[in-house]
């Protein structure tokens, strides 16, 4: 079964590779901010004891794909960066509606 901890893990794995490629200095900002993000996300989930079985559990699964997915796109064509961001914003939104941190999501 896939949870929480393990997807913020891989998502934020495949953003520092991105971290890595991007020469764009507000890409870079951004990717550095979305990490910092989800460090706290993540940090809260393994605080919390979080039922697998709610729907925004599945949906924080489920945009956290989407954020790997285009990230990955992301690393063979750097042109497609925003919109991996713009999923990894997406799927920090997600994981935040199901731990609940209430961190600001500006990315």
């Amino acid at each position: 079964m896939t949870t929480l901890r393990s997807s913020i893990s891989d998502t934020v794995n495949d953003i520092n590779k991105l971290l890595i490629r991007t020469r764009d200095p507000e890409h870079e900002k951004r990717l550095r901010r979305l990490r910092r993000i989800y460090f706290a996300l993540w940090e809260e989930v393994i605080r919390q004891e979080i039922a697998s079985n709610t729907h925004e559990f599945k949906e924080a699964i489920e945009a956290l794909e989407e954020a790997d997915a285009a990230v990955e796109a992301a690393k063979q064509d750097m042109e497609n960066i925003v919109k991996a961001i713009n999923k990894s914003v997406s799927a920090a939104k997600a994981v935040d509606k199901v731990v609940k941190l209430g961190i600001d999501l500006i990315a």
